[in-house]
């Protein structure tokens, strides 16, 4: 996959990388996102889902952070398939 994070992301790039563990996983989801904050789909719009994920997990952002990245892991695009986004 190639994916250029532009400099203004680079700080959501760290804050990324705090909150999944690492670089790569960061990086990764938010190529799949297009670059985009997880609060958002990948057309730049606000997320729904992401919304739901703040309100299940008690408004806690890196916890909805965390499972909106689960999603965009090759195991979960096989159980579901990948035209979720």
């Amino acid at each position: 996959m190639t994916c250029l994070i532009k400099s203004k992301n680079e700080s959501l790039l760290k804050e990324y990388t705090d909150m999944l563990g690492s670089k790569s996983a960061a990086y990764y989801v938010l190529c799949k996102n297009n670059g985009y904050s997880l609060e958002f789909t990948p057309d730049g719009e606000r997320s729904d889902l992401f919304r739901q994920l703040l309100v299940k997990n008690n408004y806690d952002y890196v916890e909805a952070i965390r499972e909106k990245a689960e999603m965009y892991y090759s195991s979960y695009y096989d159980q579901i398939g990948g035209d979720w986004t």
